[in-house]
């Protein structure tokens, strides 16, 4: 199936290169991505295009055709993240002690999930579970015949598994020799009734028919994945690419539905995925934020010698949200933890046109009246400032393009085009308003 998926894949316009890996992701080829856990039932196929553009319809075409040749198939189409991220946009953590109970309410999970129009494949961490023939041990055949458990799955995993038995050395590689019967034979049931176990009171093999009363059929999960010592299970979802909705309009949706679903006792939910990175993230960033800016209001305060002066610069920092909102209304482009960092960058940015500003007008001021200082030091330091304000809004331009920076790029080009034009009529104003002893004196 991953087989004839890709090669649909490569039979795509804009298609370079495809690498599909079964059982698992695929290995870790940058820092950022994380690959996916072991599961027989899973894999993975990366593509590599020659334009972004065409991600879109080539996600639209694999998703159709998934659907309509393998319609069993959970699959789920996505870009890779060049930044810090979890498994899913979305993810629901459930924690209690029975797996069964678990199940249960994560199917209820699912279920509010599939029905949101926008959010894309639903999937659990856990997987199905999947059958497995357990042989009943039989305690009085096994003392007869001087066989045990630990015989039984030493002569179990030689017959599925496979057991090494040496090394075969090819140039500098050390290849492991596995020892297993022919696919034919491990892929039928049928003969577990033939298995030779080994005997150590006989000195022989024996058929494991004869060490076992029965072969039952059971249910069983494949993993059990725990967190903090509880067991937990994750349901996991991520916006659908086509969508143009974020995680944060799917989670608004959902998750009043979700945290209304009535629990046992000794069960939780949490909730993690973007919404987990970015409050962990803003957390670690807001406990040393006050710190810095205290710093840079107290090197202000003693580079003019002036509380006012000081005040009068900081206060033109907020018109920095002027710029920004429309920045993102235009663009479409998401608020994330990126367009935070871009905010902190921006306010340095305004704070130093205002400080250029301010130290302007301290130095006409001792040759002019104040009101004539003020609107010399606007005049003349209009040009530097707006100059130097376009080249940085010139140099960001290509990190519109980035999915990582894309935001940071929006919060400093659009505030600081606007803040600057805003600083340089607002900032003057609160300096007159400041120092009004002076103004009456020069007038």
């Amino acid at each position: 199936m991953a087989s004839d998926i890709e090669t649909t894949i490569n039979g795509q316009p804009g298609v370079v290169t495809t690498v599909a890996t079964v059982g698992q992701g695929s290995m870790r080829f940058i820092l950022t991505y994380s690959g996916q856990r072991q599961y027989s039932n899973y894999a993975q196929i990366m593509v590599r295009m020659d334009d972004r553009r065409s991600i879109d319809a080539l996600t639209r075409h694999v998703d159709a055709y998934i659907a309509r040749n393998y319609p069993q198939v959970n699959a789920s189409s996505k870009r890779v993240m060049f930044g810090p991220s979890g498994d899913s946009a979305i993810e629901v953590r459930i924690k209690g002690p029975d797996p069964d109970r678990l199940r249960l309410i994560a199917s209820q999970v699912s279920t509010i999930l599939s029905a949101d129009p926008a959010a894309g494949s639903v999937r659990n961490d856990w997987q199905n579970r999947s059958k497995t023939i357990r042989p009943q041990y039989s305690t009085t055949l096994g003392r007869e015949l001087g066989v045990d458990k630990q015989d039984i799955d030493s002569a179990l995993q030689m017959n599925f598994t496979g057991s090494r038995v040496g090394l075969y050395r090819e140039g500098a590689d050390l290849l492991p020799v596995v020892v297993r019967p022919p696919a034919a034979e491990r892929q039928d049931a049928n003969h577990l009734n033939n298995v030779l176990v080994w005997s150590q009171s006989r000195q022989q093999y024996i058929p494991l028919s004869n060490v076992v009363s029965d072969f039952t059929l059971e249910w069983e999960d494949p993993l059990i994945l725990r967190r903090d010592r509880s067991r937990v299970l994750t349901v996991m979802t991520d916006p659908d690419p086509l969508s143009n909705q974020t995680s944060g309009d799917i989670l608004a949706r959902v998750q009043p539905q979700i945290n209304a679903i009535s629990l046992p006792h000794g069960y939780s939910i949490e909730w993690g995925g973007d919404a987990e990175n970015s409050s962990e993230a803003q957390q670690g960033l807001f406990t040393t934020l006050p710190l810095g800016y205290l710093v840079m209001f107290v090197i202000t305060v003693l580079m003019f010698s002036s509380l006012k002066n000081a005040v009068a610069i900081w206060l033109t920092v907020p018109l920095a949200l002027i710029g920004v909102t429309p920045g993102f209304l235009i663009t479409g482009i998401p608020f994330g933890f990126m367009a935070l960092i871009g905010l902190l960058s921006l306010s340095g940015m305004l704070i130093r046109n205002g400080i250029v500003l301010v130290e302007e007008i301290e130095q006409q001021k001792q040759e002019k009246p104040q009101h004539q200082a003020i609107i010399y030091a606007a005049t003349s330091r209009l040009r530097p400032i707006l100059l130097t304000a376009f080249t940085t809004v010139l140099g960001l331009a290509p990190l519109l393009l980035d999915v990582f920076f894309q935001s940071m790029a929006v919060v400093i080009m659009f505030g600081l085009g606007f803040a600057t034009i805003l600083t340089l009529l607002v900032l003057p104003v609160i300096y007159a308003c400041f120092h009004p002893k002076d103004m009456q004196q020069a007038q």
